[in-house]
């Protein structure tokens, strides 16, 4: 790729160690964190963490090799000199305002430290100090700082904890260090001595760790739990510290807040924990998996930290209504804020949850049923603690019935009929509860309120349901039933807003403010996703530039490759990054490929997305499809956020696959409108691989999303495949991929409900 002299030697190993500084740096950041996470909470042992983070290290030496050598080769063999030049002046650029920000952590951190002037709070929390944070320090009375940052967390951390001890005995302020992980496990002997120092001490401390969020959140708890008097850091949007209140998902699923101070989650994964609870004023937990080894490790975690863990085990294979009943009850004598979580959510335990805490019945959770086969009907749960479905003919069904927690029996039809003797005798042999009557019986109203859960069927089942919602609610309910007054030692006094909430923006102006505050990102992460979207766009580029021009690959097959991996990644990122993740990547990719247009023809990269068919207009249809697809992005995002990555996905693959399948084996060809005049048409055997291919990558989504029952990802992602392939055949030359995103989006959230 070039000689190998001293001087071409010398460049590549100082571009590798910018490529490798950056590169380590956005690992370190995210693919290491999601690793750990997700090692963490599966079956593995502690040595697997290890082995997983070696491979990342192998993958990540390997590819800082191949990037710098094509980085390397780019430069000495281009004659263009904003290419010789710029390319290493931006390099050096963003490496060193990269170490500039390492070394800054302020830099990094949106919090502002809100200090007291009344000497009211012995404890203060926060980032770094610096020599100015350190002496206003002194001078408002503080006795000593303590430092949790770690020996362990290089190259930064050493390097600042040697900065700060000179500062403060310069200063004459005395320094604590009380070194603390970034992780939850393995800081118990810290935290007791935080503990100890929050019950004896008697001076006035500031507390710190490298960005002042997560470490400093879990000591702040801790010591709030000892009694200690403390000034938490706020946000400059005047949160005191992330909380469950201001998110509407985490990882393995969504947040439902049935009553104020009431949230039902996910499993949440390590990092979350750290966030969101133990960093938070939750005072109780209700667990209700059934795994003994979650609950040892869970309860272990939360009892160092002062945290109430009840646990209520709610099995897979029997579900027992009568256990999710119990747990209801007693969140409503917990003092809030109360967490409660499945492993999923939505998932059978936490719609259960819902149903019996709103309603405080023994519960029939929906999705129980959903996947429920029988050669003689369905099953609809009707109301909270009512289903509905066939006559149940033999033992294996009634078997089907129990494990689905279903303990007793009302046949609506003529108590002497045959099928009714029958069924009476084999539930009194089965020692099942079992009751006849006509729909028009004034008693079975009254038997139905009493404890369930109850099984309806018979000839006669389908005139009673109505009534049957009236009287007890829908199956899973939006608002209180009962009144909770019944349940708590005291009268509930305040009124409270008792519907289900999932914090999401409504309106267009409110949607709009959303979409703005999020779409913001901190300084460091754009940083690093910068140059991440830079190195891989520009791969990408280079990629399908030499399939055109060294390969001879035609421009349909060149364009499509770009484009899949181009979706594909915004997917991820958006998946775990969120909002501001995806402007980063958007923007920085639209600038990618606004210089391949500026480099116009003979640049491989913009010879692999110009079709020759759009000529003379070449550089329109690939201006257009760029400003459609940022404007797609921002639309699915501002009105079906949770779901724009599903709208990525199968515009990102099925469009992807539509024109080269159209271009090989179209035969059945029709003409859509396009801009400019230029002629262009599409087939139907390029739409029929749209919908396909649209499905997997609609599949994948929701499946990666969590949460989503198998038979329901099924379905939707049909749905989605169909939309997208129906809009893609009818939209005008280059505007395909606005549409395809935002009808995609927007039918997985009409469908879904979310």
């Amino acid at each position: 790729m070039f000689k190998p002299t001293l001087k071409n030697l010398l460049l590549f190993m100082v571009v590798g160690s910018l490529v490798g500084f950056l590169l380590g740096t956005g690992t370190l950041f995210g693919p290491v964190r999601w690793i750990t996470a997700w090692v963490r909470n599966g079956p593995w042992s502690p040595d697997v963490e290890g082995y997983f983070v070696r491979l990342l290290m192998i993958v990540l030496i390997v590819t800082v090799f191949v990037i710098s050598l094509l980085f390397t080769a780019v430069v000495l063999n281009t004659r263009t000199k904003h290419v010789i030049w710029g390319m290493p002046l931006m390099l050096f650029i963003v490496a060193g305002v990269t170490l500039y920000m390492w070394l800054k952590p302020g830099m990094l951190n949106v919090a502002e430290v809100l200090e007291s002037h009344s000497g009211k709070y012995r404890f203060t929390v926060g980032s770094y100090p610096d020599r100015s944070r350190m002496i206003e320090l002194k001078k408002r009375g503080y006795t000593a700082i303590i430092s949790l940052l770690h020996p362990a967390v290089v190259p930064f951390e050493p390097k600042l904890l040697a900065e700060e001890k000179k500062i403060s005995g310069e200063l004459g302020i005395e320094l604590i260090h009380m070194p603390m992980l970034p992780w939850i496990s393995e800081n118990e002997e810290v935290l007791d001595k935080i503990r100890d120092l929050a019950v004896s001490g008697t001076g006035r401390y500031y507390i710190h760790c490298y960005m002042g969020k997560d470490r400093v959140n879990v000591v702040r708890s801790v010591i709030e739990r000892a009694g200690g008097s403390i000034k938490p850091g706020v946000s400059r949007y005047g949160r005191k510290h992330r909380s469950l209140s201001e998110r509407d998902a985490l990882e393995r699923g969504i947040i439902l807040v049935p009553e104020k101070g009431v949230y039902v989650i996910p499993y949440p994964t390590d990092e979350e924990y750290l966030t969101f609870i133990l960093a938070d004023d939750i005072r109780n937990v209700v667990s209700l998996l059934d795994s003994e080894k979650i609950a040892q490790a869970e309860g272990a975690l939360l009892a160092r930290h002062g945290v109430n863990y009840h646990i209520f085990p709610v099995s897979d294979d029997h579900y027992d209504p009568a256990i999710v009943l119990k747990a209801a009850q007693l969140v409503w004598r917990l003092p809030r804020p109360v967490v409660i979580h499945g492993f999923k959510n939505p998932s059978p335990r936490t719609e259960a949850f819902i149903q019996a805490f709103l309603s405080n019945r023994a519960p029939l959770p929906p999705c129980l049923f959903k996947s429920y086969s029988s050669t003689t009907g369905g099953i609809e749960v009707i109301a909270p603690h009512v289903a509905l479905g066939f006559r149940p003919t033999s033992l294996r069904e009634y078997e089907n019935l129990l494990d689905r927690g279903i303990r007793k029996f009302v046949y609506f039809g003529n108590s002497s009929s045959d099928e009714a003797a029958r069924d009476r005798e084999f539930m009194k042999a089965a020692s099942l509860e079992w009751y006849s009557y006509k729909s028009d019986d004034a008693e079975w109203p009254q038997k139905l309120g009493q404890e369930g859960p109850w099984y309806i069927y018979g000839p006669e089942s389908g005139m009673v349901t109505n009534r049957i919602t009236e009287l007890f609610g829908s199956a899973v309910p939006s608002k209180i039933l009962f009144d909770p007054a019944v349940l708590l030692d005291v009268a509930v006094e305040e009124k409270v807003d008792t519907a289900i909430k999932i914090k999401k923006p409504r309106g267009f102006i409110e949607r709009m403010l959303f979409f703005l505050q999020e779409a913001v990102p901190l300084p460091g992460t754009a940083l690093l996703l910068m140059t991440f979207t830079f190195f891989y766009t520009g791969l990408s580029g280079a990629y399908v530039g030499w399939l055109r021009m060294t390969k001879g690959v035609r421009t349909a097959y060149t364009r499509k490759i770009f484009h899949f991996l181009i979706f594909t990644m915004a997917s991820v990122i958006q998946w775990r990054g969120g909002l501001s993740a995806i402007m980063v990547f958007g923007s920085t990719t639209a600038v990618c490929v606004i210089y391949a247009v500026f480099r116009g023809k003979g640049f491989p990269f913009y010879e692999a997305m110009a079709r020759p068919g759009d000529e003379p207009h070449r550089t329109f249809y690939i201006l257009v499809p760029l400003i459609t697809t940022a404007l797609g992005g921002v639309i699915s995002n501002i009105f079906f956020m949770r779901f724009a990555h599903i709208g990525y996905l199968v515009g990102g693959w099925g469009d992807a696959v539509g024109e080269p399948v159209g271009s090989r084996f179209g035969k059945h060809r029709y003409h859509v409108p396009s801009l400019l005049g230029v002629k262009a048409t599409r087939s139907i055997e390029g739409s029929i691989s749209v919908f396909l291919v649209g499905f997997i990558a609609a599949l994948s989504g929701f499946l990666l999303m969590g949460g989503i029952p198998g038979q329901t990802a099924l379905l939707c992602a049909a749905a989605c495949a169909a939309a997208g392939m129906c809009v893609e055949a009818v939209s005008t030359h280059g505007l395909d991929n606005l549409t395809i995103q935002v009808v995609v989006a927007g039918m997985a959230v009409w469908i879904l409900g979310c």
